[in-house]
């Protein structure tokens, strides 16, 4: 359903805007690293809501302002280590944490093309995987469940030269089944690694 999506997309984005003989396109591979934090109503104690964020994409660039590309990446959510005392159990650490793994469609633009060249908004929309770890009194338990989510995105590149770019990125996602986001803000690695 996703590939039918965006076959349909391109086809339609090729056929709407007129292109000259000298169409300049490109595959972008962006790779994104940084902070993260977890918006949630949680009211734990000593839950960490802090966490790493990375982000893997390739972004299809046409000659229009409009671009189309596919994301995926891990986003840690929350972790929890903590000693429990249980009665008639004993003592014992701990340790709970929750991570996404996102494969997102991705559409994104240049909103201010001639003032601010570098800078895309965009918007992403797909499936997160959701996984959750513990481990505690000597037993470990894991559980994976499927949401549907989106992102929203500022993200500035820098251009080097006519292969490489630098930049940064601050990133909204949403989860659904849980009813929590993530902001995170990463640096970004841009490479051109097709043109035609």
């Amino acid at each position: 359903m996703l590939k039918l999506l965006l076959f349909l997309v391109v086809i339609s984005i090729s056929t709407i805007t007129p292109q000259s003989r000298d169409s300049l396109y490109s595959l972008n591979l962006e790779v994104g690293a940084g902070y993260s934090y977890h918006l949630t109503d949680l009211n734990m104690p000593d839950v960490n809501l802090h966490g790493f964020n990375g982000t893997l994409r390739i972004m299809w660039q046409p000659e229009h302002l409009l671009r189309i590309g596919l994301e995926t990446g891990y986003h840690q959510l929350y972790s929890l280590d903590k000693v429990i005392n249980l009665t008639g159990i004993g003592r014992s650490e701990a340790e709970i944490s929750m991570f996404s793994i996102p494969v997102l469609a991705v559409f994104s633009m240049v909103v201010f093309p001639q003032m601010l060249p570098e800078l895309e908004i965009k918007f992403s929309s797909g499936v997160m995987f959701l996984n959750t770890r513990g481990n505690g009194f000597g037993s470990k338990a894991s559980s994976s469940q499927i949401t549907l989510g989106f992102s929203g995105a500022a993200t500035y590149l820098r251009p080097l030269n006519e292969h490489f770019a630098v930049g940064a990125e601050l990133k909204y996602y949403n989860f659904a089944k849980i009813d929590d986001g993530n902001l995170s803000l990463q640096f970004i690695f841009a490479y051109k690694f097709m043109r035609w």
